[in-house]
């Protein structure tokens, strides 16, 4: 495999890989899973690491450890005309069961995650987020909108038991295909 590295300004930097060697990070510890919902595993990829805070949000709309091993990808992620920018680009095998065979077939599957975020009112943020992913000619994605409103009061000098933080975190998720949003 292949990885460049490069800068496009000094705020932000661009990745691109080829066929990335992922064979020496360390494997996840296996878990019985009885509930109905997912298991969050820490992303460990160090091609998905850089920027992995942009997608942090309190509704999880992106989760990198859906998108398997891949063959190719490259992502910015940095600041620019006042926005934190993070986009993903990859594409890597899927494997699905062929129901009229019985055997796996391995599909190229495209995947491409944009997030923006800007910074408004101090500490308070807006952000955008928009993942899709291509099998097929079909693309399967979302789009999302989400804001985090805090409010401080004035530094503490006397007691700092009077010091309060507040914030607020809404989000919107819509699916792009007229279905319920399911991939990212």
């Amino acid at each position: 495999g292949a990885d460049l590295r490069f800068r496009i300004t000094n705020n932000l930097g661009g990745d691109l890989t080829i066929n990335p060697d992922f064979a020496l990070i360390e494997a996840d510890v296996e878990q019985i899973n009885l509930t109905r919902f997912e298991i969050f595993v820490p992303e460990k990829r160090p091609f998905f690491l850089e920027g992995v805070e942009m997608y942090d949000q309190r509704i999880r709309q992106f989760y990198s450890r859906r998108i398997g091993d891949i063959t190719a990808g490259g992502k910015l992620v940095g600041e620019a005309g006042g926005f934190d920018i993070a986009a993903i680009a990859a594409r890597a095998d899927l494997f699905i069961d062929n129901e009229a065979t019985g055997s796996p077939e391995t599909n190229d599957a495209d995947y491409a995650v944009v997030r923006l975020q800007r910074g408004v009112f101090g500490p308070s943020t807006i952000g955008l987020l928009a993942a899709n992913r291509r099998v097929a000619g079909e693309d399967t994605g979302s789009v999302g909108v989400d804001a985090v409103w805090s409010a401080r009061s004035a530094p503490c000098q006397v007691s700092p038991h009077r010091c309060r933080a507040r914030s607020v975190h809404v989000a919107c998720r819509t699916s792009m295909s007229g279905r319920p949003p399911s991939w990212p």
